[in-house]
């Protein structure tokens, strides 16, 4: 099977599970990012997932569920994105969002720039969080521990989108000294969740996720 239809395949029940429909060029834009990353982690360790199936849950599956559950904002950035996760694919499916991909390693910042050609709307920099100096209305993060997370968030965002082990959820409220959060636990793996929380008491959840 080509790796388009593989992937085809593989997405499908994950789009069905969120409820979200594709339109051809956003389905079209996460293939290449697809065959992108295989490609180039033939000769880079981009991803430690080989297996095609968990390489759609785990990168895209997540990244789409991010990108659902994202409140209503203008301003996004990915830290530590890697390979695009989950940043590129909330660019490609919320394209009203202007989303910055920030990686500090050089190979991962050019594959980046690679896949966000066709995507006016993400953005690439190569560089340290830690050294941002823009704010932004929200923030991503999968790869990133809390304790990097813990010096930063407050003066970078309002809001953030974290993607962790469900057993790490109250270390990061806790840690992170998150004034409101929720957790969306990932449909097809419970071990996994989405928390998404706020630092001021003026951006409610409430508000900012009807």
């Amino acid at each position: 099977m080509a790796d388009a239809e593989l992937f085809e395949d593989l997405l499908q029940p994950i789009l069905l599970s969120l409820h979200l429909r594709l339109t051809p060029d956003q389905l079209g834009l996460l293939e290449r990012h697809y065959r992108t990353l295989r490609a180039w982690s033939a000769r880079l360790n981009l991803t430690a997932l080989r297996d095609p199936a968990a390489v759609v849950r785990r990168h895209f599956g997540e990244s789409l569920l991010a990108a659902v559950k994202l409140p209503t904002v203008k301003t996004v950035a990915d830290l530590g994105s890697g390979p695009g996760f989950p940043g590129f694919p909330v660019a490609v499916v919320r394209s009203e969002l202007t989303v910055t991909l920030v990686e500090s390693v050089t190979k991962k910042a050019a594959f980046l720039k690679e896949i966000s050609r066709d995507v006016p709307n993400a953005r690439v920099v190569r560089g340290r969080f830690e050294d941002l100096t823009d704010r932004f209305d929200w923030v991503l993060s999968r790869a990133v521990s809390i304790t990097s997370l813990q010096a930063n968030l407050a003066r970078l965002t309002d809001g953030v989108s974290i993607l962790t082990r469900k057993a790490s959820v109250m270390k990061a409220v806790e840690s992170l000294a998150l004034h409101e959060h929720r957790v969306d636990p990932i449909p097809w793996d419970p071990s996994f969740v989405l928390l998404q929380g706020t630092f001021h008491v003026k951006h409610s959840l409430r508000e900012r996720f009807t």
